[in-house]
């Protein structure tokens, strides 16, 4: 069992130690996405896909998957999963379901690292680690980089504040997120 977070550290290791049983994969991967393995035909193992993007279903049966769960990941569909999965496999025997489990339930989240932002003209890639603040204005975000340039874009701040690392980043606010990295000191007002 292995917990493999990139392309070429999944191909290594599978190189080194051959297929598995079932593996369990997120989209995304350091480094690109996982379809580029399985059109290689790296992985050939069946796959259980566990995550947020939606939009890869079709794909995703085009290649070995035998399920699609969308995060959070409730019990009743990985069940369902797990079953699926033991009817193509039935060599194998008692298997140890929580260890699988509490292992997809220890992986680190992964927390948005570019904020992507569309005009009319461009499109626009701001790095999260030079994002100073992020502010909600009229239905709208302003994203502020290190330079003081204001980028305006569309996003629900609360669900922008769910994606980026509460270790850099903190709400202060209903309407403003803060990069702790930019923060020189902080003044109490009217005593709070």
């Amino acid at each position: 069992m292995a917990h493999l977070k990139s392309k070429e550290k999944t191909q290594e290791w599978i190189e080194k130690n051959g297929q598995v049983d079932l593996v369990f994969s997120d989209i995304e991967l350091l480094g690109g996405n996982v379809f580029s393995l399985l059109k290689e035909n790296i992985i050939t193992s069946p796959i259980i896909f566990a995550t947020a993007y939606n939009n890869f279903h079709q794909d995703a049966f085009e290649v070995n998957g035998i399920a699609y769960l969308l995060k959070p990941i409730n019990y009743e569909r990985f069940s369902q999963a797990m079953k699926k999965f033991e009817t193509l496999k039935p060599a194998i025997k008692n298997p140890d379901w929580s260890v699988i489990s509490e292992l997809l339930q220890k992986r680190p989240k992964q927390y948005k690292e570019r904020i992507v932002i569309r005009n009319s003209t461009e499109i626009q890639i701001l790095n999260i680690e030079k994002t100073v603040a992020v502010l909600s204005n009229s239905g709208k975000l302003i994203a502020i980089d290190d330079f003081g340039k204001e980028h305006e874009f569309r996003y629900k701040l609360s669900d922008l504040a769910e994606e980026l690392d509460p270790k850099i980043f903190f709400q202060i606010n209903r309407g403003e997120i803060v990069n702790i990295n930019f923060i020189e000191k902080i003044e109490p007002y009217f005593g709070d």
